[in-house]
């Protein structure tokens, strides 16, 4: 067995490289593949970053390559009467962070798969 190949750190211009923590594996280029880069960002989190950008007057950087999408407050019943995640979604926390994301994939103009 091979060992896998050691992950590659990402660098910023301005920042200089990320934390070890964000660190890649990278893709393995086979003859007629390309790798596929996107980042996926998610209601949980993604709040403080977009406030980050916010604060600072910046925009996402590749917003063609960055995907939102909810998967952590969906709730699991049926979707029949779903209109909108406002009205659908009860629990308070997880409705918030929901709307949240929606209000800042328009802001951003983000791709949103909600």
């Amino acid at each position: 067995m091979s060992n896998p190949t050691p992950p590659i750190s990402i660098f910023s211009p301005s920042s200089g490289p990320l934390p070890t923590a964000r660190l890649l594996q990278p893709a393995k280029l086979t003859a007629g593949w390309a790798p596929f880069f996107r980042h996926i960002v998610h209601e949980v989190t993604s709040p403080q970053a977009f406030e980050g950008l916010a604060n600072a007057g910046r925009k996402v950087r590749r917003n063609d390559c960055t995907l939102a999408t909810v998967d952590h407050n969906v709730p699991t019943s049926s979707r029949k009467e779903l209109k909108t995640a406002a009205t659908f979604i009860k629990e308070a926390d997880s409705r918030l962070q929901v709307v949240t994301l929606e209000e800042n994939v328009k802001a951003f103009g983000l791709n949103y798969f909600g």
